[in-house]
């Protein structure tokens, strides 16, 4: 009954005062009390009632408190109660009911709290809230239906909580929101012809289904299919060869290579299962897939299944370069070598698809995770330093940041692996065979223009046969360095398409072409004169 002396007082300022209690009935006699400030007053608890009294109360601040929950009859008698301002506490619990009759109630601020769950049964009073703030708060789960009675709600700011996985119903019920402000793109997904702000989005922020759109869709099943089927039958032909006991360390290094690719076609059906999984709706769950088990096994088989092919088209050019080069030298890849050779290309690429696991790169921005599991080099992260602030003009929060930013590479392993290793392997490649094919054709002057012009037929085969490998990797490579360096931006969906259509190019067309140079090769079998290498032979140097 401190105040009853003080009917007419309309606003109370007591911030800053070392009030822990707030009694019942501790407002009692303020008749038309209307502005209660008690901000900063390291309260911590208040009984049921200390409101009860206070029927003429609109703004009620009880900012930077230590209250630390929310208990039924809390409010009780705030009938008029307009704004309810509870940021900076430590609040953790919000029993059922606690609003129940702040029918007038419009705005209220919970932001920096510690809540870390949003209950429809703490929130089903608020019908005639316009304004709810619940930022930085460390919530990781929204009960389905939390707002669904808060009709007239306009303006909604969940800014730095910790959600993982939202659902399709879990913002219903909210016809007149106007204005959002949010660090998480997937909620502005759910709302259409409002402001929406995402505090500093990244280049991953995406909408859309895992695969973008249905072509994609089809064609990442089409493909991955293709891989297992023609690699699978490559493995089988291969196997049956053996009873032959010949050309062993070709068959060595093609079997391995065709298991190297259809690896790749078991990322390929993964991937497309996820997306039959998620369907439309799969941004909602995008975090928990990016950071989920299945999605990192997905990004070794791929990081495997690139790099060891990329290794073992390295060794067998080898091979063919100095099978073609030196064709009368005692240096050649036997058994032994070649196992040994073979043996050296799976350690080396398990060690580097398993690093990223290994080292916690995985959930590092130099080596995080995208849609599709493999973080290729096609965006660089500007580090922007600044603040959140709330715009009072706009009634959202905003991101200002300084004028120092600090641009690098999203993914520094995956740069370093894909523009880096593959790249100069790739080089060593085609500065391999362009001597290859110099060496052919000068043995094919020596024999006459006839067998020059068979020659020459056979070295368009084998850059075709080359070419699938640079149509997969130097299109990766090229728009790697454009990006890191700054020249262009690429797209988000720049990485469905680039898993779908580029990266399995060699893993799906490579059987099948095995299949049509060994027929034509069949077709003609006439041997090179200096070589001693035979027209089937020479069709099968790729592989």
């Amino acid at each position: 009954m401190t105040f009853s002396k003080l009917p007419s007082l309309k606003t109370l300022l007591l911030r800053n005062n070392p009030i822990e209690h707030l009694k019942t009935g501790a407002f009692a006699g303020m008749k038309v009390l209307s502005s209660l400030l008690l901000s900063g007053c390291n309260i911590s608890q208040i009984d049921a009632g200390a409101f009860e009294n206070s029927s003429t109360i609109q703004t009620l601040n009880m900012r930077t408190n230590k209250i630390t929950e929310l208990k039924s009859d809390m409010f009780k008698g705030l009938h008029s109660l307009r704004e309810l301002w509870l940021e900076e506490n430590a609040i953790s619990h919000i029993d059922p009911d606690v609003f129940s009759g702040l029918t007038s109630l419009r705005s209220l601020r919970l932001l920096e709290n510690k809540l870390e769950r949003g209950n429809r049964s703490s929130l089903k009073d608020l019908n005639a809230l316009e304004e709810l703030n619940l930022s930085f708060n460390p919530i990781s789960f929204i009960e389905r239906g939390s707002f669904d009675n808060m009709t007239r709600l306009r303006e909604l700011h969940l800014v730095e909580l910790q959600i993982k996985q939202l659902h399709l119903d879990t913002f219903t019920g909210l016809p007149s929101l106007e204005k959002l402000s949010t660090d998480d793109y997937r909620l502005c997904c759910l709302f259409k012809n409002i402001t929406c702000s995402v505090i500093n989005p990244t280049p991953l922020d995406s909408c859309s289904r895992l695969t973008h759109n249905d072509v994609l869709s089809i064609a990442v099943w089409l493909i991955g299919f293709g891989a297992l089927f023609g690699n699978s039958v490559v493995i089988f032909v291969r196997f049956r060869e053996e009873r032959h006991g010949r050309n062993y360390v070709q068959r060595l290094f093609v079997t391995n290579l065709a298991f190297a690719d259809f690896l790749m076609g078991v990322y390929m059906v993964t991937i497309a299962s996820v997306d039959i999984f998620y369907g439309e709706w799969y941004f909602l769950s995008a975090p928990i897939w990016r950071e989920s088990q299945l999605c990192r096994w997905a990004g070794f088989v791929a990081l495997l299944s690139s790099e060891s092919s990329v290794f073992l088209l390295a060794l067998i050019t080898v091979d063919r370069f100095i099978c073609i080069i030196f064709p009368f030298g005692t240096v050649r890849f036997r058994s032994t070598s070649g196992r040994m050779g073979v043996g050296l290309v799976w350690t080396l690429s398990f060690t580097l698809s398993l690093a990223p696991l290994l080292t916690g790169l995985y959930n590092l921005d130099f080596y995080g995770l995208s849609d599709v599991c493999v973080g290729l080099p096609f965006n660089t992260y500007t580090e922007r330093k600044g603040r959140i602030v709330y715009s009072s003009r706009d009634n959202i929060y905003q991101f200002i940041a300084h004028e120092e930013t600090e641009q690098r590479p999203y993914w520094l392993y995956s740069v370093a692996l894909f523009l880096g290793v593959n790249f100069i392997l790739l080089i060593l490649i085609f500065f391999c065979y362009l001597l290859i094919f110099l060496q052919v054709r000068r043995s094919a002057k020596i024999t006459g223009s006839e067998r020059m012009k068979r020659e020459m037929r056979m070295t368009i085969k084998m850059a075709l046969i080359v070419g699938t490998d640079f149509c997969c990797w130097m299109p990766v490579i090229i728009m790697g360095i454009l990006s890191q360096t700054g020249v262009i931006d690429l797209p988000v969906s720049l990485y469905a398409w680039a898993v779908v259509f580029i990266l399995p190019i060699n893993s799906t067309v490579n059987p099948y072409l095995y299949s049509l140079v060994a027929l034509c090769s069949r077709r003609k079998k006439d041997d090179f004169p200096m070589t001693g290498l035979s027209v089937n032979a020479i069709s099968k140097i790729h592989h």
